[in-house]
């Protein structure tokens, strides 16, 4: 196989992989999006962290929420 053809293919399983992990951020933001609203909220992100076997309370997940919010 030349160089070519193995930048092809290298460059294709990339694009299978981003698919692949887009499909699967996509999935995992569906099961904690609960109410189906298109956000995740405070109490769905505290699941997420508690399920992550992190406890914190809601003034804890505020915090986390304001760092990551770009909305």
């Amino acid at each position: 196989m030349d160089g070519y053809a193995g930048r092809e293919q290298a460059d294709r399983l990339v694009e299978e992989d981003h698919e692949t992990t887009v499909q699967t951020v996509r999935e995992l933001f569906e099961h904690l999006d609960v109410d189906n609203d298109g956000a995740l909220d405070r109490v769905e992100v505290r699941t997420l962290v508690q399920r992550l076997g992190m406890q914190t309370d809601i003034a804890s997940v505020d915090g986390i929420m304001s760092a990551i919010d770009s909305n």
